[in-house]
């Protein structure tokens, strides 16, 4: 916060701002009683003024106005870039062919490359260096997803190594050199899909990524899982663990992005996926940097955008308690949170004690507003945690309920046969498909309402039939650690 204050004391000086009713000490108080979004946006406005981009006016009544320059508007086709131009004027010639020459010229003086290879165990690339559809690679029928800027992202094969990996296209006009930036310095923290290749083909910028099997994002958890929950009096205690598991994790997740300097700037529950890990241990799951941005740029700390970041596992943390609400976007959560939480909360009949919590964490949580404030918070998350797993006896005890709550069609067999050995079960008994499931896709996804059965479950009766061998694909799913 000294920070802030010390570059809009800077930024008033340079301004030569006359003293009239205070003196800049004065000022410099009132100013630190902004908040932090505020202080952020005023310290913008005056670099501005500074430097002559914006100047301050005021109206008829006194009130002070803004006044920008105007900026020329360049409107610009994207899907012309790095293609064949056909000018259709004489000046236009000579604007294109000066364009192309340009670029002729810095490819032969920086000789860039036309793409990079991160991982050459995944990408084999042709004698000349080339990487092509048709030839190195091939796409299977399987799709994953799409995004709004890109186009179906599918899976391809590599004809060398056999291995499948996920294949992004997009126009180069909608590309961000942040995405892949964001990207390869979040490589190493665990937390992320790996990168193998990014090139430029024509005009579009094409990425090859790991597909994140035995994964399951949030937005699916919460649409098809949690709902599930509220169906009775005992699977109502198992929401609390199982929400301040997500939001740990979540937590931590986004504290490696931020202290490798980026902020996500769009985490929705799509964009956040749980996976079983090489070590047998679940990681959280960071996709798509399309939007990321730095944590600290040239205007200082990006505050919005860090609290955008908290505001987001905020609201996906919101859902799986309450079992239904999410806020709309990150501004809804921050101004709109008491209430829509006194208002659902009491809908839903939420106890005392639960409603306390919730408040007490989300109140917590708003006052987030520096990176050194998340490592408190989480501590605090973790003490609740810590506290709702006594309140179930054992987190393998709790493990087990979940299990017998999110797949009770598995369970009904094993409660009407009581006579079975399964001393021997495995996964395939259980005819348990997410395990094969796709980065960005449920592949595998059952539109059957399995949600009444859960009423009619002896769910004490049937966790207790849960092999301890079953709870690995929940830990591969659903993003909770058992150590």
């Amino acid at each position: 916060m000294a920070d802030v204050e010390d570059r809009l004391r800077e930024g008033i000086g340079k301004l030569s701002i006359p003293k009239k009713s205070e003196d800049s000490a004065d000022l410099a108080r009132n100013i630190a009683n902004l908040s932090p979004g505020t202080q952020e946006n005023l310290g913008v406005l005056l670099r501005s003024i500074s430097n002559g981009e914006a100047l301050i006016d005021t109206d008829s009544e006194g009130r002070a106005q803004i006044e920008y320059k105007a900026a020329k508007k360049i409107f610009w086709d994207g899907s012309n870039a790095n293609v064949i131009a056909h000018p259709k004027s004489d000046p236009d010639i000579q604007v294109k062919v000066d364009a192309c020459l340009e670029l002729i010229g810095y490819l032969q003086s920086e000789k860039p490359p036309a793409g990079v290879v991160l991982d050459k165990t995944k990408i084999s690339l042709s004698p000349t260096k080339e990487y092509r559809l048709g030839h190195e690679f091939e796409k299977t029928k399987k799709i994953l997803g799409s995004g709004n800027a890109a186009g179906d992202i599918v899976v391809v094969k590599d004809r060398k190594t056999g291995q499948e990996h996920a294949y992004k296209t997009m126009m180069i006009s909608y590309f961000r050199k942040e995405e892949v930036r964001c990207w390869v310095d979040m490589s190493d923290t665990g937390c992320v899909p790996s990168l193998y290749l990014f090139k430029i083909e024509n005009n579009k910028v094409t990425i090859h990524m790991e597909i994140l099997k035995n994964a399951k994002t949030l937005r699916s958890i919460i649409d098809e899982h949690m709902e599930g929950f509220y169906e009775s009096e005992m699977t109502r205690s198992l929401v609390k663990p199982f929400s301040l598991y997500v939001l740990d994790g979540a937590l931590e997740a986004i504290t490696q992005m931020h202290c490798r300097g980026w902020v996500h700037n769009d985490l929705h529950g799509g964009n956040v996926m749980v996976q079983k890990t090489a070590s047998d241990k679940l990681g959280v799951k960071v996709l798509d940097f399309g939007l990321a941005n730095k944590l600290e740029d040239q205007n200082g700390l990006n505050f919005r955008g860090f609290k955008a970041d908290i505001s987001e596992v905020l609201r996906l943390f919101s859902a799986l308690y309450t079992g239904g609400l999410e806020f709309d976007n990150a501004w809804d959560l921050q101004h709109n949170w008491k209430s829509k939480l006194k208002e659902f909360t009491e809908w839903i009949q939420m106890s005392v004690d639960d409603r306390k919590e919730l408040f007490c964490l989300m109140d917590a949580a708003m006052k987030v507003v520096h990176p050194a404030d998340v490592k408190e918070y989480k501590n605090f998350v973790k003490s609740r945690l810590d506290s709702a797993i006594g309140d179930v006896q054992s987190e393998k005890n709790l493990m087990k309920k979940i299990v017998a709550v999110l797949f009770p069609e598995d369970f009904k067999p094993v409660h009407q046969h009581v006579g079975t050995d399964y001393a021997d079960a495995t996964g395939d008994h259980y005819n348990f498909d997410v395990a094969d499931s796709l980065c960005y896709h449920d592949i595998h996804h059952d539109n059957t309402d399995h949600h009444r059965d859960t009423v009619d479950l002896d769910l004490e009766q049937t966790a207790n039939q849960v092999p301890d061998e079953y709870l690995d694909l929940v830990r591969m799913t659903l993003g909770i650690s058992l150590d």
